[in-house]
């Protein structure tokens, strides 16, 4: 029975090539991704395409630091590495090559990178790959997925309903795509989420606040039951704090912030010099961001103007974009509806 790590988007190179972001993912790979494969004699892993993350080139530094700590140690444990082009490798939005993950890891013997729909077989398992679809390569995408005799397909996928930074994808191919499979795979979204018999695999490491809260890792694939078991990545490098000085908020600093990125939401604060002495112990503790989040200024329910009569309802972000535009834009709604929730998902993964 063999067993093939499914490792999801890596994004070398994000945030413009930020070193301690770089260090924190390069240490889950040194501490957490490489001991795991050893430790249960794991020899292949397939990549789910975004191998990196800006398609105009990864920073210098990116490439040295990456090179020397994973590609080169899986070509020394004699790891193979089988990885398909995602939209973030490419250089031109709609063609497949140039793409920096050809450009940059070809020369490896054991890394295959796959450009064009194909179906392989790896560790005993019948696999259709099919890289990002552009306007290039589509007609031959999807004539492949309607014709291949692949029991798993896996792909760098947009999917209509599955679930992505922010909200849901609304656009996309339909799931029905890919019935004739016994398990898609896919990566793409950074959210893990499972759909009938797609799978979403998510991103192994936190990236952006968009990521706060949500559990990441890896998976492993068994070759015989098609099972996927989701390996948890133990550290989160996004951290948010409550302070409320009626609570012990000494019991934080006994957490390690180095290099983390830390929002401190201000709930109730009265002794501002209390509040001033706190905030310098956390200062001290090495975060990479430290940021304050004032609360709005408190009325008492006795000073209040405002009557509430009955239920009071609360929209999301999301939902007062698609309200507004339904309501003002109606002939365009669909589309710019897409366009802005895209860019709202753009500014959660950013700030």
């Amino acid at each position: 029975m063999a067993k093939i790590m499914i490792l999801g988007d890596l994004h070398i190179g994000v945030k413009q090539g930020n070193i301690v972001m770089m260090e924190q993912h390069l240490r889950y790979i040194e501490e957490q991704f490489i001991p795991y494969l050893l430790n249960n004699n794991i020899k292949t892993i397939i990549q789910t395409g975004d191998m990196f993350d800006c398609r105009k080139g990864a920073t210098t530094l990116a490439l040295r630091e990456w090179k020397l700590r994973f590609f080169d140690v899986l070509l020394d444990k004699g790891i193979q590495l089988h990885t398909y082009i995602g939209n973030h490798d490419l250089y031109y939005r709609n063609k497949i090559t140039p793409n920096t993950t050809t450009e940059y890891l070809s020369h490896y013997n054991n890394i295959n990178i796959i450009e064009k729909p194909s179906n392989v077989t790896i560790e005993g398992c019948n696999f259709l790959i099919v890289p990002w679809i552009c306007n290039e390569n589509e007609e031959a995408c999807m004539e492949s997925i309607q014709t291949s005799k692949s029991n798993i397909c896996i792909g760098h996928f947009e999917i209509k309903g599955a679930k992505m930074e922010g909200t849901v994808c609304t656009e996309g191919l339909p799931i029905s795509t890919f019935d004739r499979f016994e398990r898609c795979i896919s990566g793409h979204f950074h959210i893990k989420g499972d759909y009938e018999n797609v799978s979403y695999v998510g991103t192994p490491t936190q990236s952006s606040w968009g990521d706060y809260g949500i559990t990441k890792g890896v998976h492993v694939l068994d070759t015989e039951t098609l099972e996927l078991d989701f390996i948890t990545n133990t550290e989160e490098l996004f951290h948010k704090i409550t302070y409320n000085e009626d609570r012990n908020m000494k019991l934080v600093l006994s957490n390690d912030y180095t290099d983390k990125y830390i929002k401190v939401v201000i709930e109730h604060r009265e002794d501002f010099k209390k509040y001033e002495k706190w905030m310098m112990q956390v200062e001290d503790k090495g975060a990479a961001s430290l940021t304050v989040i004032e609360p709005f200024l408190d009325r008492s329910s006795d000073d209040s103007e405002v009557e509430v009569d009955g239920a009071l309802d609360v929209l999301t972000t999301d939902n007062i974009i698609k309200q507004y535009i339904a309501e003002v834009y109606p002939e365009k709604a669909e589309a710019l509806t897409t366009f802005m929730l895209g860019i709202h998902t753009t500014a959660i993964r950013e700030y």
